[in-house]
């Protein structure tokens, strides 16, 4: 163990110790894959401009998305699902889009997007409403059980079914009326006998109905049962077992006026019927935005998630079967549409939300909601309750996320599977500032996706003042403005790994962990790449 060190003017730094880095290392002609006499200038450009490119005291880089495409749906966007609408066993998109009158060859229709085997997603088709309209909910299920996915959609004084045919298209829309109109429907078993059923929501303001279409054996849907549920107006509606019977039960969210519990819980019980309404609300002065419904905290029980103005807030189910007073976490702005899935790898379910220009997502860690990350998105002035959903549009394994909003039509952001790699100094990203004579330990792990397995040259640099330096296991930093590679590697799952632990001179340093997807020893594939800076001081 080494006790005393050179100063990052000098030559070569000898790190306090020697590392186990956990990677298989590739050899060739009896050392490490630096090539060194192989690389251009253009490389020493491309890190020094990596470098200058991020801001000091920025946040950790948020790596899990790709940024967005967008989809032409003409008219205005308000609500999108995922499910296979060909039959071909690869997800697929529906949009629907309510008429406002500036678009009559868009307004009052659904648009289908297919994956394709390349797993883009190609424009298949539009599918007129009439004669009802504004669809301003869409959701997916198996309406008249032939093992093919249908669309459901709310409309003004009905809901409509298009049923998937052996062609893998839609047939046209088939009306079953509501009471007055419908705004939020949704797709779950209300009397658990296997068959999909609809639950469709009013207006709040309008009435209070909750009303559940049954599926019957002939294929078709039952009239409906009303229920009635409180709800205001801009409200949400949601599914899930929310007591851990095994049963779907339904969640109604008011999204306007104090006076209404901001949520109506319906439980469905052993006949096939609705119990209730139990209610749960914030107990302050706030309307929600949106629900979902998933296991938030790794418990196995299904918990329900609201946004509401600079908050996400968590009703807890506990093990007697009610729902827990809410747990709020901070949100950047005013979210609104909420879904709830694993979006970094971990099997652990995550929180995303939508509002403004950014996509926000919330990872879970040991059963909290403690930080999110942003990633932008076209700007919509109100993201609406069913514009958000998350699922495979790629066939890669990854779930991806779906937006529906006007102005952009339908926006998509692909899972960034390639690996993340992290930096850290003193176990925080950003700005870390020190004492000069605090030791700092830095530490580099990596993740590596879907990239399990593959070659990867890695990276792992600092700048100083004006100088750069190159780590080379098992212990060296070397002083070199052409780059000196790390090695390469076979990804798998790199723990935080101390790469330096000393003090270090005043001034400002910046730390950076680049994987070249192209293992050739030259530095000209920045497929991950992360930073953190230190600033050592008196």
């Amino acid at each position: 163990m080494i006790s005393s060190f050179s100063t990052f003017g000098g030559d070569i730094i000898t790190i306090i110790t020697r590392i186990n880095w956990g990677w298989k290392l590739v050899i060739q002609g009896g050392g490490m894959m630096c090539r060194q006499n192989d690389r251009s200038l253009t490389a020493v450009f491309v890190v020094l401009a990596f470098a200058a490119s991020l801001l000091p005291g920025s946040s950790h880089a948020a790596n899990l998305f790709l940024p967005y495409e967008t989809h032409e749906t003409g008219s205005c966007a308000e609500a999108v699902a995922i499910g296979d609408l060909d039959n071909d066993g690869l997800n697929d998109v529906v949009v629907a889009t309510p008429g406002y009158g500036w678009d009559p060859d868009n307004d009052n229709r659904i648009h289908v997007f297919l994956q394709q085997e390349s797993g883009e997603l190609a424009f298949s088709g539009k599918y007129g409403v009439a004669p009802a309209y504004s669809p301003f909910s869409v959701d997916i299920g198996d309406l008249n059980n032939d093992g093919k996915n249908d669309v459901i959609v709310a409309l003004n004084g009905n809901i409509g079914v298009f049923l998937q045919n052996d062609m893998g298209t839609l047939d046209p829309v088939v009306l079953y009326p509501t009471r007055l109109s419908s705004t939020r429907v949704r797709i779950g078993d209300f009397n658990n006998d296997g068959l999909d059923d609809v639950v469709s929501i009013d207006w709040g303001a309008q009435s209070h109905d909750v009303e559940v279409f049954l599926q019957n054996i002939s294929g078709t849907l039952n009239p409906r049962v009303t229920y009635i549920v409180k709800h205001g107006g801009y409200d949400d509606l949601e599914v899930g077992d929310v007591n851990n019977d095994g049963l779907d039960d339904i969640i109604v969210m008011s999204g306007q006026g104090y006076d209404v519990d901001n949520l109506g819980i319906l439980l469905q019980n052993t006949s096939g019927t609705m119990e209730g309404p139990f209610y749960y609300d914030l107990l302050i002065d706030e309307n929600t935005s949106g629900v979902a419904v998933g296991d938030v905290n790794e418990n196995g029980l299904q918990d329900v998630v609201v946004t509401y103005s600079y908050n996400i807030g968590v009703f807890f189910q506990n093990e007697s079967g009610t729902l827990d007073p809410v747990v709020s976490y901070p949100s950047s702005g005013q979210p609104t549409p909420v879904e709830i899935g694993d979006v970094n790898w971990d099997g652990k379910n995550d929180v995303l939300t939508a509002g403004g220009d950014v996509l926000e997502v919330h990872l879970q860690s040991d059963g909290e909601l403690p930080t999110y990350e942003l990633y932008p998105i076209p700007y919509n002035s109100l993201y609406k309750p069913h514009s958000l959903v998350i699922g495979d549009l790629n066939n890669d394994g990854s779930n991806d996320v779906a937006l529906a909003s006007c102005g952009s039509g339908l926006t998509v952001l692909y899972a960034n599977t390639s690996p993340a790699p992290d930096i850290k100094a003193n176990g925080k990203d950003g700005l870390v500032t020190v004492r000069e004579s605090q030791p700092v330990t830095i530490t580099v792990s990596v993740e590596p996706h879907a990239s399990a397995g593959m070659l990867y040259d890695c990276w792992i640099g600092a700048k100083a003042s004006s100088s750069l330096y190159w780590f080379t296991p098992p212990d060296v930093w070397v002083r070199s403005e052409v780059p000196v590679s790390a090695g390469s590697y076979e990804l798998f799952d790199l723990p935080p790994t101390p790469i330096l632990e000393r003090t270090l001179p005043r001034g400002s340093y910046r730390f950076f962990f680049i994987l070249d997807g192209d293992p050739n020893g030259k530095l000209d594939d920045m497929t991950g790449k992360d930073f953190v800076d230190v600033t050592s001081t008196y």
